[in-house]
């Protein structure tokens, strides 16, 4: 009993170990926490016998769980490099992860922030949540890839063993975090693919800030564009396609065609040899044959939502649905002719041959020369 009173004071610092622990990493005082737990692992393994040293062991062990816990939370939200390195330095010498598990438990770490950043996009106009979507990960992918090669090397000692089921293995860390990144590019790509199926229209500045994002992950080896063509692509032609409408045209060159006046029909002006493509508008005679002027602004409506950005590879799409059209509208030309002839009137079937000439010298001259 004197011993112990005599030791009174040691041994209160010896039983407060796990209230001090406690403190300090709530405090975030991660250094004097690595001390301690080192502190008393020692003072275990030196006195084995002694139940009570095992019971502070396992206190402070679950103080460390709780540092643990703080450190991967730290991952998960907005932080900087020199904090990224402090973190990992941590975790480093907890000696809890292999190399492997580390930069696994980073990498699903800073994903679990990132995701939660691009899920607060507001998804209520599909324009804005694209741009806004694809800003904020270009710039937070893009620290997350800066962090992660400046924390983990990957040089010629980049292999790191694994153990499973008593086989030595060898896992390339390299493929990890490649694998990630084309993960999370492939995300990219699918929530493009979905805005521009929810509405996007106006393609030339999101297709211009995509290109942009897939440029800039050149610098890290990953430069994504040729992904990005077939989506654009796809949904350029999409558009197209939705602007032209040639069931709609064709149904207004019938309903024009029906309306029509052909006795009042001007003679049709002469072959348009001339033309060039630097002309910025049709041929004002088409105004004097309405079926023709309608099949015209269908054709120049959807070329014109797509002529800022249609891809080379589209072209002989647009082309063979403009020449669909066309032929379509010509069969609906004489399928007219054929159920009206037996009844026109001679000034009726000369505005008729007027208007077939209109067809050969004006509108097929200009949609050829200047668009196929």
């Amino acid at each position: 009993m004197s011993l112990t009173l005599a030791r009174n004071t040691n041994l209160l610092e010896i039983l407060e170990l796990p209230q001090l622990m406690e403190t300090v990493v709530r405090n975030g005082h991660y250094e004097e926490a690595l001390q301690l737990h080192n502190y008393v692992t020692k003072l275990a393994k030196r006195r084995p016998e002694v139940r009570i040293l095992a019971d502070i062991q396992t206190q402070v062990a679950a103080s460390m769980r709780l540092m643990l816990g703080q450190l991967v939370g730290q991952l998960r939200a907005q932080v900087q490099l020199p904090q990224c390195l402090k973190v990992i330095s941590f975790l480093r010498r907890m000696d809890v992860f292999t190399e492997a598990e580390l930069r696994l438990k980073f990498l699903q770490s800073r994903e679990a922030w990132l995701s939660s950043v691009v899920a607060a996009v507001p998804r209520d106009d599909p324009h804005t949540h694209l741009t806004k979507t694809m800003e904020l990960l270009r710039v937070n992918l893009f620290d997350i890839v800066t962090q992660y090669r400046s924390i983990f090397s990957d040089d010629t000692d980049h292999l790191a063993s694994v153990t499973v089921a008593s086989d030595k293995e060898k896992f390339d860390n390299r493929l990890l975090f490649t694998s990630w990144l084309s993960r999370k590019v492939q995300q990219c790509l699918k929530t493009i693919v979905e805005d521009l199926e929810a509405g996007v229209s106006s393609f030339e500045s999101v297709m211009g800030q995509a290109m942009y994002f897939g440029l800039s992950f050149g610098r890290v080896g990953y430069d994504f564009r040729p992904l990005l063509a077939p989506v654009f692509s796809t949904a350029i032609e999409k558009q197209f396609l939705t602007k032209l409408a040639p069931d709609s045209a064709v149904k207004v060159v019938s309903e024009s065609l029906s309306a029509l006046t052909l006795a009042s029909l001007p003679v049709s002006p002469a072959m348009m040899s001339t033309l060039t493509t630097s002309a910025a508008s049709p041929p004002l005679s088409l105004l004097d044959f309405p079926p023709l002027a309608h099949v015209t602004n269908s054709i120049l409506t959807a070329l014109n939502e797509i002529r800022l950005v249609v891809p080379l590879s589209s072209v002989t799409m647009i082309t063979r649905e403009l020449q669909t059209l066309l032929i379509r509208v010509t069969r609906t030309l004489l399928d007219y002719h054929t159920t009206a002839k037996t009844r026109m009137t001679p000034s009726e079937s000369e505005g008729w041959g007027f208007l077939c000439a209109a067809v050969k010298n004006v509108l097929l001259p200009y949609i050829q020369v200047n668009f196929c």
